[in-house]
């Protein structure tokens, strides 16, 4: 069924459509709403063409870290060792730009 997006620019249209014919169904993320915002070309090769782009964007790569962190912290309690904080911050620290 084709999308309508009713009232928006081409960027918004070509967005919802690159969206609704990836395989696992539409998903709209901040990210690729922000790169079609700030770049209509970086989001054609990002999210239509597969592309690994350089630099990461500091949002993208602060995300990761905090994942990662999280992760870290997780796989402790699951252990049963309670979270050291400045081991935490230290972990986070080295990750974040």
């Amino acid at each position: 069924m084709p999308v309508s997006v009713p009232k928006a620019g081409f960027r918004a249209q070509r967005c919802v459509a690159d969206l609704g014919s990836e395989s696992r169904g539409a998903e709209l993320s901040f990210s690729k709403v922000v790169s079609v915002e700030f770049c209509s070309s970086r989001y054609l090769l990002e999210y239509v063409q597969r592309k690994r782009l350089r630099p990461p964007p500091d949002y993208f790569v602060n995300g990761q870290a905090f994942h990662e962190t999280a992760a870290r912290m997780y796989r402790g309690l699951s252990r049963g060792k309670p979270p050291d904080e400045a081991d935490l911050l230290d972990f986070l620290a080295r990750r974040v730009t």
